[in-house]
C-alpha cells in the first residue's frame, strides 16, 4: 500500500504502473505464505522430536513419606540443639538454654529434622559399632590424681543446689552450726561454691553470700567428675519405652531443659545434680571403670517428679490397653512399681543415677583454673541387656525383688557396671540394670530431702580458684 501511494498518477501511465504493483504485492504475499507454511512444518517437526525426547528421560523418583517408626527412629539419633557460649561474667547469672521447643510436637520434628548433627555423641567422639568386652582393654594415659574430697576436680568454683528451702548462714559458730541468717534459700535455688570447710560450703547465691551445710545439698556431677560421658536423653528425646513400644506423651520427648554452656569446662553440657555424698562416690566407680579402659556414660541423675509422673501416667495407659506390655511390668515377681517408682523416687531425692557403660577409646588432657582433668574424646557403645529406659522385667538385673543372682540377660559389660558402683558403695536396683542408689547419702541428709518439686534450669559454674 505504502508503493501504490507513494507513486499515485492519473491516466493511462497510472493504470499501468498500478497493475504493475499490485503485481508485485501479489508475489510477496504468496512468497511469506510459503515461508510461514514451511516454517510451520519445522516447528511440528522439531516439537515431535521433542516429545519423543522427553518420552525417554526416566521420570525422577518421589520419595515416599516416612511411617511413623521411621520418624521416631530418627529422632532417637537426634542430640541437643547447641547453645551459644554466655561467656564469663561479673555477676552470679545461670548458665541455661537460650532457646527451648514451644510444644511437644516441635521438639519431635526438629528432632528427627536434626538426624543426628551437632549431637552429643558427635561432639565427644562416639564411634557407632558396638564395642568387644577386653579384659586386657586400657587407657591411652594414666589418670590426674583425685583432689582431698575425692573428686577430679575441687568444688569450689561448681554449682551446688538447695534440695529443700534451708537457711543460708552469715557464720559457722564453734559448735559447727550455722550462726546470723542471711537469707532463706527456696527448692532448687542455685550456688557457686566458693570453698569447703568440714560440713560446710561458703556459697554465692542470688539471695546473698553465706554458708550452708552440704549434708543435704546437690551439686552438679560434670563439674566435678569431667571424665565421666553426660548424655540427659530426657532432656531432647526421651527412650522411654516398656516391651520395645513407645509411650504416650513421654517416648521422644523433650521433658525438661537441656544441655547449656558450662563456663568451668568451656563446653556445652547438662546439668546433673546429685547429693554430694553419693557424687563421691559416682567419682569412684568412675574411676574403676577409666582402670579398665571404660567410662560411665550417665543418662540421668535428679529427675523432677512432674516428670515422674508424666512416665507412669503414660505407662500406666499403655499398659491398660496393650497386654504384652501389661505383662512386660506386671508378671510375677514383678510388678509395675518396681520399674517407675509411683511416689517420690530416688532421682527426686538425689541419690540415684541412670547409667550405662561405653569402652574408651581416646583421651585427652584438659585444665580448668589450673586443675587437670580427663576428658574422654572418643569411646564405643557396649550392647547392654537392653536399651537405656526400657521398664519392662527384661531390664532386670536379677531374677526376682531381693536376689543376688543375677538375670539371664545380665552380660559383662552390665556386671561390671554393677561391681564398679558396689564397690563404690552403691546398690544396684532388682529391676533395671542401669540403676544405683546411694542410701547412706539418703540417710545423712533426714529430713531434709528433695521431693523434686523444682526443674534445674544451668549452672553457675566457673573454673576453680587455687
Amino acid at each position: 500500500m505504502r508503493i501504490i501511494k507513494s507513486h499515485k498518477r492519473k491516466g493511462r501511465s497510472y493504470r499501468k504502473w498500478h497493475r504493475l504493483c499490485v503485481t508485485f504485492v501479489c508475489m510477496d504475499i504468496f512468497l511469506l505464505a510459503g515461508l510461514v507454511v514451511s516454517a510451520g512444518f519445522a516447528r511440528s517437526e522439531l516439537a515431535g522430536q521433542g516429545v519423543a525426547a522427553a518420552a525417554q528421560l526416566q521420570e525422577p523418583e518421589v520419595p515416599e513419606p516416612q511411617s511413623q517408626t521411621e520418624e521416631a527412629e530418627t529422632a532417637k539419633s537426634a542430640g541437643p540443639s547447641e547453645s551459644e557460649s554466655l561467656g564469663d561474667s561479673q555477676t552470679l547469672e545461670l548458665e541455661s538454654e537460650s532457646v527451648q521447643p514451644s510444644s511437644e510436637e516441635e521438639t519431635v520434628e526438629q528432632a528427627a529434622s536434626s538426624g543426628g548433627a551437632g549431637t552429643k555423641e558427635e561432639s565427644s567422639g562416639q564411634s557407632s559399632l558396638t564395642a568387644e568386652w577386653d579384659e586386657s582393654h586400657r587407657l591411652d594415659r594414666q589418670l590426674p590424681a583425685l583432689t582431698a574430697s575425692g573428686l577430679e576436680i575441687p568444688v569450689n568454683g561448681a554449682t551446688g543446689y538447695a534440695p529443700v528451702a534451708m537457711t543460708l548462714w552469715a557464720e559457722i559458730s564453734a559448735e559447727g552450726a550455722g550462726a546470723g541468717a542471711v537469707a532463706q534459700l527456696e527448692p532448687g535455688d542455685a550456688f557457686l561454691i566458693l570453698r569447703e570447710e568440714g560440713e560446710w560450703w561458703q556459697v554465692q547465691a542470688e539471695r546473698g553470700t553465706g554458708w550452708v551445710w552440704h549434708g543435704c545439698c546437690m551439686i552438679n556431677l560434670p563439674d566435678v567428675i569431667p571424665s565421666i560421658i553426660y548424655d540427659a536423653t530426657n532432656s531432647y528425646n526421651s527412650l522411654y519405652r516398656s516391651s520395645g513400644k513407645e509411650i504416650p506423651g513421654v517416648t521422644g520427648q523433650a521433658l525438661y531443659p537441656g544441655a547449656a554452656y558450662n563456663l568451668r569446662l568451656d563446653r556445652d553440657e547438662y546439668a546433673m545434680p546429685m547429693l554430694y555424698a553419693a557424687a563421691k562416690k559416682v567419682c569412684a566407680a568412675q574411676q574403676a571403670a577409666l582402670a579398665q579402659g571404660n567410662s560411665l556414660k550417665i543418662y540421668e541423675a535428679y529427675r523432677p517428679y512432674f516428670v515422674q509422673q508424666a512416665v507412669i501416667q503414660g505407662l500406666s495407659a499403655l499398659a491398660e490397653s496393650d497386654p504384652e506390655v501389661a505383662a512386660g511390668v506386671n508378671t510375677s515377681p514383678w510388678h509395675m512399681g518396681y520399674f517407675i517408682a509411683t511416689g517420690y523416687s530416688n532421682h527426686q531425692r538425689g541419690i540415684a543415677v541412670d547409667v550405662s557403660l561405653v569402652k574408651v577409646t581416646k583421651t585427652q588432657t584438659r585444665t580448668t583454673g589450673g586443675v587437670e582433668y580427663l576428658q574422654v574424646t572418643g569411646y564405643e557403645e557396649y550392647r547392654m541387656p537392653t536399651q537405656m529406659h526400657e521398664l519392662s522385667m527384661a531390664a532386670a538385673s536379677t531374677t526376682g525383688p531381693g536376689s543376688r543372682e543375677l538375670a539371664a540377660g545380665m552380660n559383662e559389660p552390665a556386671a561390671a557396671l554393677r561391681s564398679y558402683f558396689e564397690g563404690a558403695g552403691m546398690s544396684p536396683l532388682e529391676s533395671e540394670w542401669w540403676h544405683f542408689n546411694d542410701f547412706a547419702a539418703r540417710d545423712r541428709a533426714g529430713s531434709y530431702l528433695s521431693t523434686g518439686n523444682f526443674v534445674i534450669e544451668g549452672t553457675l559454674s566457673r573454673p576453680p580458684e587455687r
